[in-house]
């Protein structure tokens, strides 16, 4: 099973800062959100990010959400 396969994505959505989000709901309704980059990298990884791993953006560039813009997930 991959991650978020129990989930239906809406997104990714823009917020007014520029950064990218999604919102992921279960078949219970339960909703989340979730930054689009942290997403892309659970999605990569095949599974979910542990607390105190970060995505963040090697150019600084929050609206480069390219997987190779990523260092490692670990912070």
């Amino acid at each position: 099973m991959k991650v978020y396969d129990h989930y239906v994505i809406y997104g990714p959505y823009k917020r007014k800062d520029g950064r990218k989000h999604i919102i992921a709901v279960n078949s219970l309704g339960e909703k989340k959100t979730v930054s689009y980059p942290k997403y892309l990298m659970e999605v990569h990884l095949n599974r979910y990010l542990k607390s105190n791993e970060t995505v963040d953006h090697i150019d600084r560039d929050f609206t480069n959400n390219e997987l190779y813009n990523s260092p490692s997930a670990t912070n």
